[in-house]
């Protein structure tokens, strides 16, 4: 499940950052080059990051806040989703 929940998500940023899912990086920071993530794509990828995690557990939420975090990469972003679907 842990698997599934990192290439979905990647996919998820991929589609945001209009790149190819196999130039995502663990390492690459969402605000960064290349991703370029600003804050309103950053939103909508929490909206949809949100609905992901509720398919998985209900009474979890993400915001979009912690995607904004400082430094915040790709790998921080699944490790978050799988931290809060209890896996």
């Amino acid at each position: 499940m842990k698997e599934t929940i990192k290439t979905n998500v990647k996919a998820y940023i991929s589609s945001f950052a209009n790149m190819q899912i196999k130039n995502i990086k663990d390492e690459q920071i969402l605000k960064n080059h290349p991703l370029k993530l600003d804050d309103i794509k950053l939103g909508f990828l929490a909206i949809t990051l949100r609905g992901y995690l509720k398919s998985i557990k209900p009474d979890e939420t993400i915001l979009a806040t912690e995607l904004r975090e400082k430094n915040f990469d790709v790998k921080k972003t699944y490790e978050l989703l799988i931290k809060k679907a209890g896996l």
